[in-house]
């Protein structure tokens, strides 16, 4: 439970295989400008995929975060949206998801961590990764009450632990082991995602501090075809040094239509598109998804 030490069982393993790695290691990708082929079709459908292919659905989810990993028969979620609606479980309801592989809450704020209640309700979950933070507000509470009735395996996974989970190799870029939990941003979970040669780096609401300390880590654990944009597109993220480690083609943000909070701010779309980098936001393309074969990919919108 969160606060508490993990519990990896008899095998010190977590359900996931999850390793403490000294020297992590990942297939290098190929970029954009190589053989890739990171083509736009608005037409296309969000949920359709070949064979063993990988989805990455960055779902439309308003004013929060919830992304769908799914591969063959693995899927991962990552952050459950927010607490005022089902979305989420719609989401998951009409792609026909009734087994979650792998769950990771980035951190428990409400537009994180919204829905695990109700989508413990609705599928299994195998495992669920949690930053081990805590907050006082009812939808955690609500979460932490899900969470202890789910049956799923706990873990509170740091900076250099990896897990394969299925065919997708997870790493985790922070939070750093022995860290202070009381700030929810800096102690988010930041994981990157690879299948083959393609990459995704997740840092949830990561601010400039919690970036600039990832950089300073491992640069490389941070490189990735695709960035989902931190903390919605704000201009507390995507710091210039961050940006050029991660080295994306693509990235996504996600935000709600005419937001209280102006995301994204116009100051980091711009850095962005100095970069070269092709950016999407699922409060003016919908749902996003990316299909790759593990070496050419696509992005897709319009579901």
């Amino acid at each position: 439970m969160p606060g508490a030490q993990p519990d990896r069982g008899a095998d010190g393993q977590a359900a996931a295989d999850l390793d403490r790695a000294d020297e992590p290691s990942a297939p290098s990708g190929q970029g954009a400008g190589d053989d890739a082929t990171p083509d736009a079709d608005d037409n296309a459908s969000s949920g359709a995929h070949d064979g063993d292919d990988l989805v990455v659905h960055f779902l439309d989810v308003g004013q929060a975060d919830a992304t769908l990993l799914v591969q063959g028969e693995t899927t991962v979620l990552i952050d459950t949206g927010r607490y005022q609606a089902d979305d989420v479980v719609e989401a998951l309801t009409s792609l026909g998801i009734e087994t979650i592989e792998l769950l990771i809450v980035t951190h428990p704020h409400a537009d994180h961590i919204g829905q695990f209640d109700q989508l413990v309700d609705a599928v299994t979950i195998t495992e669920t990764w949690w930053s081990g933070a805590t907050t006082t507000s009812l939808t955690f509470g609500r979460a932490l009450d899900a969470l202890e009735r789910s049956g799923a395996a706990y873990e509170e996974p740091r900076a250099g632990d990896a897990a394969q989970v299925g065919q997708l190799l997870i790493e985790v870029v922070n939070p750093p082991v022995g860290i202070e939990l009381t700030d929810l941003h800096d102690s988010g979970l930041a994981v990157r995602v690879t299948y083959g040669s393609f990459r995704v780096l997740f840092t949830g609401d990561a601010e400039a501090p919690t970036e600039r300390r990832m950089v300073a880590s491992d640069p490389a654990l941070l490189e990735a075809e695709v960035l989902q944009v931190g903390h919605h597109g704000s201009r507390s993220s995507t710091v210039p040094e961050f940006l050029a480690a991660v080295s994306p083609a693509v990235a996504v943000y996600s935000a709600g239509a005419d937001n209280a909070y102006d995301h994204p701010h116009p100051e980091v779309l711009e850095r962005l598109q100095a970069a070269d980098v092709e950016v999407y936001g699922t409060d003016t393309h919908g749902t996003v998804a990316i299909t790759t074969d593990g070496h050419n990919w696509s992005v897709h919108t319009g579901w």
